[in-house]
């Protein structure tokens, strides 16, 4: 028995990620000889990109596959356009854009760009507002918050 496709995709695209993370933000930072705090920051909020970015794309392809199975939402055994689907969608549009964000801004984190750092910082705190209420019944928010929060302090606390 293999791994599915789409499980292999995702740990292809994770592991692609955290390459990135490693190369492009955190070597790039040390090569730079960029303060270790500062490099850190810049880890966390890559970290947060990623993951949110990460599970919430899994998130999307899971809504989107089922919509277009014609398979329904909320107990309904066929697909119809309602609000439900509306707002799943809407979720995961509003994890993975900002987790990109926080991944686009990270490299700007280590060369002390303010524009990064309030980006990443504006990015941290939407992903923190939209993974918060959804504690309760995903664990996986669980996991966002505390990184979307760990990337919102830090990078409020370097400021300057």
């Amino acid at each position: 028995m293999g791994i599915p496709f789409a499980t292999a995709a995702f740990w292809t695209v994770a592991g692609a990620g955290l390459v990135w993370i490693f190369g492009g933000v955190l070597l790039y930072g040390w090569r730079r000889k960029s303060p270790p705090l500062i490099l850190a920051v810049a880890g966390i909020s890559s970290l947060c990109g990623l993951g949110n970015a990460l599970l919430g794309s899994a998130h999307l392809a899971v809504v989107l596959a089922r919509a277009a199975a014609g398979r329904g939402f909320a107990g309904s055994e066929t697909f119809a356009y309602g609000f439900h689907f509306y707002s799943l969608v809407l979720v995961g549009v509003l994890l993975v854009l900002p987790g990109c964000l926080c991944l686009y801004h990270a490299r700007g984190v280590v060369r002390l760009e303010p524009a990064a750092r309030s980006g990443a910082l504006r990015s941290s705190l939407v992903l923190l507002a939209v993974n918060l209420p959804m504690m309760p019944f995903q664990p996986f928010a669980i996991l966002l918050s505390v990184l979307a929060g760990a990337s919102a302090a830090a990078l409020a606390l370097t400021r300057g």
